[in-house]
């Protein structure tokens, strides 16, 4: 039970580790507010020895926030976690937010926060297995209602084959090179346009079968990925393009399109991740629960670390004049 996240400040060359057991899906917000607002946030929490670091199992979320070099790392939340499109545009409005500062994604998660501070990345590392038989089902055309992966394939007659997919991304990298056995079972779309409003995928691989290359991107941040991936393609050329997804519709030559977001309004969905209602925190509620049981009589244990919570909230007027100037702020740079 629980979102767990590190929080790290830099100051004066040496870093400060923090707990907190609910905020991974939150700290998006949490730290959006501005440099002041995210040190005081930050300090709030549950300060750590190395021992509090978490591994990429536990760790749903984490930012450091850099004083000494004005660096901003970040990776949080379930929806830009996942969402490519939304995610671009949160990070263009939080970069207006904290101006002067570089704001950085850490696609590698928990694995890029420890890399940054010098703490070394196979202590956040746990081994992945993959699995001994993988689940390799093409969307019918008529039911494309949710795409996980898109998968495109230069044959040995150079021919472009597209591939709708369930699960996860990096389940198929994982599998290895006898992922083209599998492959070859199906025949695969000439074509495929993912609509405007359709959910976007989260990731893609572009695999050239006789120059041996393989090529990626993937929404979630994924510890070590590039490495395990070479690791399981021994003798192919790996590529990890993070998040651009843009590059498989060059690749395919524009067989396949992305849906370019213009039917969503991603400011609205902005406004109401960051502007909506602050909800009580969990620790509260657990301590709620904890008070009622023993009212009834019941012995509760609770464990210590569920109570690593500390919530600050901003005005919710002070909170869309912040948003308000940062919209206006991207508005104008983008014109010019």
């Amino acid at each position: 039970m629980g979102q767990r996240a590190n929080l790290i400040l830099v100051e004066s060359g040496k870093y400060q580790l923090f707990y907190n057991h609910w905020c991974a899906n939150t700290i998006y917000r949490d730290l959006f507010w501005g440099v002041e607002h995210a040190v005081e946030f930050i300090r709030a929490q549950e300060e750590v020895d190395e021992s509090g670091w978490l591994d990429e199992v536990w760790a749903e979320g984490g930012a450091v926030v850099d004083l000494d070099k004005r660096v901003f790392l970040i990776f949080a939340g379930e929806d830009i976690a996942s969402d490519v499109q939304l995610r671009r545009v949160y990070l263009d409005v939080l970069r207006s937010v904290w101006q002067g500062w570089q704001v950085q994604w850490a696609y590698e998660g928990i694995a890029d926060m420890a890399e940054y501070v010098g703490f070394p990345r196979e202590n956040v590392l746990v081994e992945v297995e993959s699995e001994d038989v993988l689940r390799f089902e093409v969307l019918l055309l008529q039911h494309l209602g949710w795409i996980d992966t898109v998968a495109s394939i230069v044959t040995e007659d150079k021919a472009v084959k597209l591939f709708p997919l369930y699960d996860y991304t990096e389940d198929y990298l994982y599998y290895g090179s006898p992922l083209l056995a599998a492959i070859r079972e199906y025949q695969g779309l000439d074509d495929l346009i993912i609509a405007d409003g359709d959910p976007f995928p989260r990731g893609g691989f572009h695999l050239d079968i006789m120059a041996r290359t393989l090529e990626f991107w993937v929404a979630p941040s994924i510890p070590d990925i590039k490495n395990r991936v070479r690791r399981k393609w021994q003798g192919w050329s790996v590529q990890s393009h993070r998040d651009r997804f843009e590059f498989q519709a060059e690749r395919t030559s524009g067989r396949l399109r992305f849906p370019t977001g213009f039917e969503r309004d991603l400011k609205t969905e902005i406004e109401t991740m960051l502007l909506g209602e602050m909800a009580i925190s969990e620790a509260e509620l657990i301590l709620q629960m904890v008070q009622a049981r023993l009212e009834e009589g019941q012995k509760v244990k609770v464990n210590p670390w569920i109570m690593a919570d500390v919530c600050l909230d901003v005005d919710l007027m002070q909170r869309q004049e912040i948003l308000n100037r940062a919209f206006e702020a991207l508005s104008q740079k983008q014109k010019n």
